[in-house]
């Protein structure tokens, strides 16, 4: 009796035309009921269709829009890439990750304002892009992005222009550190806390660093690299947010800009970027 709407719920993207074929369709249960049977003809055919058409996911299963029960499954997480550098220029294009289907699509919401050398955070949900460039100006602003309402907003500015800005949240407080203000490479550094929309100075850094790259560990935020005026660094400092203290530390082995920071399984890792010599 409940056959319709059981068959209603299976992902028939996910099957192979072998299965709704030969094992589906020809099912007793399904040969008896006439509504049960159109409907897995229907899966059927558009199954095929969408094969035909190469409308294809990452894994190589077709993705359709109708009917339902073809497309993936909604993802419960997705990777935003947001702005950057294209074809000469700064960019509004914004590209989601879909983990199930491993396939990259264009977002139908694209920023209006092109950016590129900018930080990128996410605060309960909600995406802030911080400084950098729009390839005329640097830029002391702030929009952050709501995927729920797919809504921007406009946040208060940072006290300074930041490109090639250091991003970094901790205790849901946001950090800019550093980057290059369009007359030179900064130390300075400042918190911003989205329930007041306000921004605060924190002490400045023991160097001052621009394409270097921020993350958090055990409380605290770690900087690694960049460049201090036409050096590239191999140092890496800590901020203490209890004193609001810069510390150094252990040095990575090679020096560094336009890396990747992060923290993992209690450690940190330098992934990548430039040494002066070579990428």
């Amino acid at each position: 009796d409940h056959l319709k709407d059981l068959l209603k719920y299976l992902r028939y993207g996910r099957m192979s035309k072998e299965c709704l074929q030969e094992k589906i369709a020809k099912n007793c249960l399904v040969i008896k009921d006439s509504e049960a049977s159109k409907m897995i003809q229907t899966m059927i055919k558009e199954n095929k269709d969408e094969f035909e058409n190469q409308n294809l996911d990452g894994n190589g299963l077709p993705v359709g829009i109708s009917p339902f029960a073809i497309r993936p499954r909604v993802p419960n997480q997705v990777m935003f890439a947001i702005g950057g550098w294209l074809e000469g220029v700064p960019t509004t294009l914004i590209e989601t990750y879909d983990v199930r289907t491993n396939k990259w699509f264009e977002s139908k919401m694209s920023h209006k304002f092109p950016r590129a050398y900018h930080g990128a955070q996410e605060i309960n949900g909600i995406i802030y892009l911080i400084g950098g460039t729009n390839g005329s100006e640097i830029l002391n602003t702030v929009h952050c992005y709501d995927p729920v309402k797919n809504k921007w907003y406009q946040r208060a500015n940072m006290f300074e222009q930041r490109c090639y800005v250091s991003t970094a949240v901790l205790d849901n407080y946001l950090y800019a550190l550093g980057g290059h203000n369009g007359l030179q490479r900064i130390r300075t550094g400042e918190r911003y806390h989205y329930q007041t929309n306000q921004w605060h100075k924190i002490p400045e850094m023991n160097l001052s660093r621009s394409d270097a790259c921020a993350t958090v560990h055990n409380g605290m935020i770690f900087i690694a690299g960049g460049l201090n005026d036409q050096i590239i660094e191999n140092s890496v400092e800590m901020f203490n947010p209890v004193d609001s203290v810069w510390t150094f530390i252990q040095p990575m082995s090679s020096p560094r800009t336009s890396l990747a920071f992060i923290a993992h399984h209690n450690s940190l890792y330098a992934l990548g970027g430039n040494n002066g010599f070579e990428r």
